[in-house]
């Protein structure tokens, strides 16, 4: 027997316990995916706990209507210069696509100089150009399955947070 053959052996023998974390205030351990029961009974009560729900992400359009007096300088002094429509689509919270007046753009500078460009993020387009006019939100999120909402449970043991979704450990923070 080689000893590839003895790690893989061994391996096989701890691998329940390559997945487990210890209890934030105890040497019990719990696992990924164990129930809101199962935890509090290895960990005991946590010092606080909040709940909420959490959407899924959707694919969305933002629109904007930038006065054209922003994006020329010599325009500034007519009174009403009129508007350019800018759009940014998202999926999964991303920039995906952007157009002005309905003309695809691979980046722009439209919103207060900063460039925004595909792979930016939804905080990124509103800090750069405040809240849009309009939000279109898709009503299927992307992959095609209808929209169900995650039941979020965070507790927190001193400075460590476990956090579960539906029901079921997902994360220690």
């Amino acid at each position: 027997m080689n000893i590839k053959s003895i790690i893989c052996l061994t391996s096989l023998f701890y691998a329940s316990n390559c997945f487990s974390i210890f209890c934030p205030d105890n040497f019990n351990q719990i696992n990924i995916g164990d129930t809101l029961a199962e935890v509090e009974a290895q960990c005991g009560k946590p010092s606080t706990e909040k709940h909420f729900k959490t959407s899924p992400s959707v694919p969305q359009e933002w629109v904007y209507y930038v006065p054209i007096a922003n994006m020329i300088p010599q325009q500034q002094n007519i009174e009403n210069p009129g508007t350019m429509k800018v759009t940014f689509a998202f999926v999964n919270d991303v920039v995906v696509n952007m157009s002005s007046n309905g003309i695809g753009v691979g980046a722009t500078t439209i919103c207060n100089g900063d460039q925004i460009q595909p792979g930016a993020t939804m905080k990124e387009v509103e800090d750069a150009c405040g809240k849009p006019v309009s939000i279109t939100k898709s009503s299927v999120p992307t992959g095609g399955t209808p929209p169900e909402e995650t039941l979020v449970n965070e507790w927190k043991y001193g400075k460590t947070t476990l956090r579960f979704e539906n029901g079921k450990l997902k994360e220690r923070q």
